[in-house]
């Protein structure tokens, strides 16, 4: 069976030897037990009668792992694996372990103790993202510990942490977490509850044709009777789940359960929808209220990876920037606790990977607390993310590249990562030679991008950005929310980095669906005798950013339905990418990049729908300008005909949040001038009407929507 939580760790503060490990149970860790006691007790701990601290133990950057250690652990981890508990749609990034470590710390004062105080702290090791479920248990158990300082009380902890049932939990997928997060409607988890494994077990992936027309279609059909390669459903027992979730209010985002401590029961509320990077429990709103408001603050990096545009770049935009090129991040809070601390880098974690949900393995990179004792392991990490209550690492520019100083909101970026620039700007000349953007905005020209984008003081994408991030935190947005508003940021960034690659270096990673052969012959076969080639093509990612400057918007309007017209305002996006050039050359290659081109490249044959991307063309529905007919009933067709079983549905409407207005791009569908747009609409709308989930999004629609969409189901199927 699975373990709750895999190691318990004590530690005591002696005035002759310093921090000392005292225990590990119920086995050695095969970390440095020096390194480890020093994470649990914090500089100053002695000074404040709690405080608490996170740490990771991440064997993919090993902290002197002892070889005696790692054989004990051999029998340990043949130990079968309950996948139920973690994350099913993450992608692994390495087969060594990772552990969140929560720790406590406490001083007791005693007169009969050296210097009048005794300081302990007791740390549990878990693979579980939300490890801060246990504090209260923890509570009680280092007070237990300093009445019975033995194996036994650690050993009755251990039981009783790992006694707690985690086997009705949901299993949800990332589509049905992304559903329920943004959704205010409790019916909507009882819909997802109602889902049937068994209805859902045979995928067609979209790309496929059904059987009867395919006599290849058996390779093509996932048939999955136990554990399907993309989860669907949940493994849940239905009496048990009625009991133990509740379906009203807000609490229906969480899972209840117990943990029974010496006779204490106490409840346990398990959150049903953290992302792969959400870890904790941590707002974002003290790291964006410490480092100022959207006008305050800004300042100029004076490096090409940190600015962008005009040089001025707010504290938010300097940490996203740190983050997407790698830097060494710093969050110093000289005499605040470490708990407080180690808070902002969690927040830098969620702020950097977009909300949690766009970027992957920032968090193996981390150190929520961290001391000088612990340098020497930090500098083997490569863009980490460390807390800190040292002040001298303010002074030495050679261990970090930017410092974010939580007491004064001063961010300082190192002395030395600036003397690196004119390497940088050299490279990054000759790469932005290859790309800028010429008076049709076709995006190629043989002007210095970077350098000109320093002049371009029009284009404020960013500055709107951090404007509206602040609104929100200032009008008290929910968390949520907040994060979405990051999420969708990264993911436009995804996009000018993809667009920037393939029009440099005539090919990207990062598409999720270009156009391959594998792709054009399983959209063939969909669309035979319904869309052209040409048609397709907008459902492919790297076919919609195609430059297309031979004639304008009208000119094509007017020449009829059969010709394509320009995907986007391309001018727009050229500058955008102009402005961005330098981050975007400092992102490729990173551990970052890296880990997103293989979360795309696994999406690619697990997601429900494969052969077009339903994301981008959402987007174009909802944020588009300029589209004709032509290409409104190539966007609504090729929805239409890709978006048919359960999954693909749910798929298809976790990107049409109810907090972005639901169906909207859709319903908007249904007063196009062109009679085959509404067909493909109605169409669509009534296969989402008889899902369990989208019946409710299609229940939420105003008056106005309702009596547009009966009328055109009458119209269209009037049976």
């Amino acid at each position: 069976m699975s373990l709750n939580v895999d190691y318990i760790l004590v530690s005591e503060f002696d005035i002759d030897q310093g921090s000392i490990l005292k225990h590990e149970y119920p086995r050695p860790t095969g970390q440095d037990p020096s390194i480890l006691a020093d994470f649990m007790l914090p500089d100053g701990a002695h000074a404040r009668e709690n405080d608490w601290t996170i740490f990771m133990i991440n064997k993919s950057f090993s902290m002197n792992t002892t070889k005696k250690a790692s054989a004990l652990n051999k029998s340990y981890n043949r130990l079968p694996k309950n996948p139920s508990i973690y994350s099913t749609t993450s992608i692994p990034l390495s087969s060594d372990v990772f552990y969140n470590s929560y720790d406590q710390v406490r001083t007791k004062h005693d007169s009969g103790a050296k210097r009048g105080a005794i300081v302990k702290a007791m740390a549990v090791c878990t693979k579980l993202p939300y490890f801060h479920i246990f504090k209260p248990i923890l509570l009680l158990a280092l007070e237990n510990y300093y009445r019975d300082p033995t194996t036994q009380s650690l050993k009755t902890l251990y039981n009783s942490l790992n006694s707690m049932d985690l086997s009705p939990l949901p299993r949800l997928n990332i589509f049905q977490k992304t559903i329920l997060r943004h959704s205010n409607d409790s019916s909507v988890y009882k819909s997802i509850l109602s889902l049937s494994l068994n209805n859902s077990s045979k995928l067609i992936t979209s790309g496929t044709r059904p059987r009867s027309h395919d006599k290849n279609s058996e390779s093509k059909v996932i048939v999955t009777k136990s554990t399907p390669k993309y989860p669907t459903g949940f493994s849940l027992n239905e009496k048990n789940s009625s009991e133990k979730l509740p379906i009203s209010g807000n609490d229906y985002r969480f899972f209840y359960t117990k943990i029974t401590y010496q006779d204490v029961n106490l409840t346990v509320r398990i959150p049903l929808t953290l992302y792969s990077e959400e870890i904790g429990d941590t707002s974002l709103a003290k790291l964006l209220t410490k480092f100022g408001g959207p006008m305050n603050n800004i300042t100029r990096a004076g490096h090409p990876h940190l600015d962008i545009g005009n040089g001025m770049v707010h504290p938010v935009s300097i940490l996203i920037n740190s983050v997407l090129t790698q830097k060494r991040i710093v969050f110093l809070g000289h005499n605040l606790p470490a708990d407080e601390v180690a808070d902002y880098v969690l927040a830098a974690v969620v702020i950097g990977t977009g909300g949690g949900n766009v970027l992957y393995g920032l968090k193996h990179r981390i150190f929520p607390y961290t001391s000088l004792t612990s340098l020497d392991e930090l500098l083997k990490v490569p863009g980490f993310i460390a807390g800190v209550t040292n002040p001298a690492f303010e002074d030495h520019h050679n261990w970090w590249d930017v410092l974010f100083n939580i007491k004064t909101g001063k961010v300082t970026i190192s002395t030395n990562l600036i003397s690196q620039k004119d390497n940088l700007n050299s490279s990054t000349s000759d790469d932005s030679a290859r790309y800028s953007v010429d008076n049709n905005g076709s995006g190629f020209s043989t002007k210095n991008s970077y350098k000109e984008s320093k002049t371009d003081r029009n284009f404020s994408y960013d500055q709107e950005f951090i404007s509206d991030i602040y609104h929100a935190t200032n009008n008290h947005y929910n968390e949520v929310s907040i994060r979405e508003k990051f999420e969708n940021y990264f993911k436009n960034f995804i996009v000018l980095v993809a667009i920037y690659e393939q029009q440099v270096y005539k090919n990207s990673k990062l598409f999720f669906a270009p156009k391959t052969p594998l792709n054009s012959k399983l959209n063939s076969d969909i669309f035979e005798n319904v869309l052209k080639p040409d048609q397709i093509s907008y459902g492919y990612s790297d076919e919609i950013y195609v430059p297309n400057t031979s004639a304008s918007y009208s000119q094509l309007e007017n020449s009829g339905e059969n010709q394509p017209c320009p995907g986007i305002d391309n001018s727009k996006l050229q500058k955008e990418i102009k402005m961005n050039i330098g981050r975007i050359e400092g992102f490729i290659g990173t551990i970052l990049y890296n880990n997103l081109a293989k979360k795309i490249k696994a999406s690619q044959t697990n997601y429900p729908i494969t052969s077009i991307d339903v994301s981008m063309i959402i987007n174009r529905l909802r944020n588009g300008t300029l589209i004709s007919s032509f290409e409104a009933v190539s966007l609504f067709t090729l929805l239409n005909y890709c978006v048919s079983t359960d999954p693909q549905i749910e798929m298809l409407i976790s990107y049409l949040p109810e907090s972005s207005g639901g169906l909207t791009p859709l319903v908007d569908g249904l007063y196009h001038q062109n009679q085959n747009v509404r067909f493909q609409a109605v169409s669509l709308l009534m296969k989402i009407e008889k899902h369990p989930v989208g019946s409710k999004f299609i229940a939420a629609f105003n008056y106005f929507f309702k009596c547009t969409y009966s009328s055109c189901c009458n119209k269209f199927y009037p049976s």
